[in-house]
């Protein structure tokens, strides 16, 4: 955390870095020596934790223990002498000790009472996964409890999709961190919200580097899963001149501008070419098979079958930029935005 009052400005600024589930430990390391820092989660980060201390090389990495994921438990911190997750992550020398983590659902105001009162030991991080229900509509008690609460804090954020698109919910993490009032205060497991999180003076921000990892994904009802079935009637594709997501039908109202200075990519996968590619839409699913060439080899470009020896197949146009831009957004945040968290903030 940086303090900016010597530079003229009244507001601290944190840092941002990497948040993954340790599954490959050379992943975990190699994101690590970009960013200086990176938080691993769950039983997969234990491991990798474990395979680190043991050889000495635990330095920027910390826990997330993300018990809060599993559905229905209710993690069993009841006293000041039951506190596993924390004494597993005391014992491998980990410099900072989070707790095992409690979801509170929407209007479930027991839950968020258990997720700032359970004990958690002393200087160790109370991690509380929201629902962004509570950043627009259950904002007021929710404050009431942070203000409450005196431990240093982390927020998960969790939603089917994205847990910061409903007005007023970027309002509400703002003033989450305000009411936190100087204490530390974390967002993990989130995308590039984690940048202007920390700019507006939380202590550290963690961007997930899959998309498993941008937030806490909750289970799809009826109407949610009709959304995620939209959602891939065109490509959902990462811009990196503003930093966000959009659909291509969405990038389409910029042709008339040729794409405003926004939509040229210059990332291996796109090698220049105009985002504006992706303003397609189709009906259906892609098959896999048809969607996997379409993503072939790693640049996201489509393997000629001819050079494999193999005869051609058609494939479906549509399919195929689908695939491009799958491979665009995980190229763009596999690499270009590890790069830009490599850097401070401040």
């Amino acid at each position: 955390m940086a303090d900016t009052a010597d530079r003229g400005l009244s507001r601290r600024v944190g840092t941002v870095g990497v948040y993954t589930t340790g599954s490959d430990l050379e992943a975990v390391q190699q994101a690590r020596a970009l960013a200086g820092r990176v938080t691993v989660a769950g039983q997969s980060g234990r491991r990798a934790v474990a395979a680190l201390a043991v050889a000495g090389d635990l330095y920027g990495v910390d826990l997330d223990p993300a018990v809060y994921l599993a559905r229905g438990v209710v993690p069993a911190q009841t006293t000041l002498f039951d506190l596993d997750e924390e004494a597993w992550q005391c014992d491998r020398g980990l410099p900072m000790i989070r707790s095992a983590g409690v979801h509170v659902a929407p209007r479930a105001t027991d839950s968020l009472d258990r997720a700032f009162t359970t004990c958690v030991g002393s200087g160790t991080v109370r991690v509380v996964s929201l629902d962004g229900w509570w950043l627009h509509s259950g904002l007021h008690a929710l404050l009431s409890r942070v203000e409450e609460c005196e431990d240093a804090l982390v927020f998960v954020l969790a939603d089917c999709f994205d847990p910061l698109a409903k007005p007023g919910a970027v309002d509400g993490l703002r003033a989450l961190v305000e009411r936190a009032d100087g204490r530390q205060v974390e967002l993990l497991r989130t995308d590039l919200a984690a940048i202007g999180f920390a700019a507006a003076g939380g202590t550290w921000g963690a961007i997930g580097i899959s998309t498993t990892t941008r937030h806490h994904g909750l289970p799809m009802g009826r109407r949610e899963a009709q959304d995620y079935q939209d959602r891939h009637h065109s490509p959902y594709v990462f811009v990196p001149a503003l930093l966000s997501w959009h659909r291509g039908t969405e990038l389409g109202a910029l042709t008339r501008f040729d794409g405003a200075g926004i939509t040229c990519c210059d990332c291996p996968v796109c090698g220049g070419d105009d985002l504006l590619r992706f303003d397609k839409s189709w009906s259906g699913q892609v098959p896999a098979a048809v969607r996997a060439e379409a993503q072939a080899p790693s640049t996201g470009r489509r393997r000629s079958r001819r050079t494999a020896g193999m005869r051609p197949r058609r494939v479906d146009p549509g399919a195929a930029r689908r695939g491009v831009a799958t491979a665009h957004r995980r190229h763009v945040l596999g690499s270009v935005s590890v790069a830009v968290v490599s850097s401070s903030i401040a």
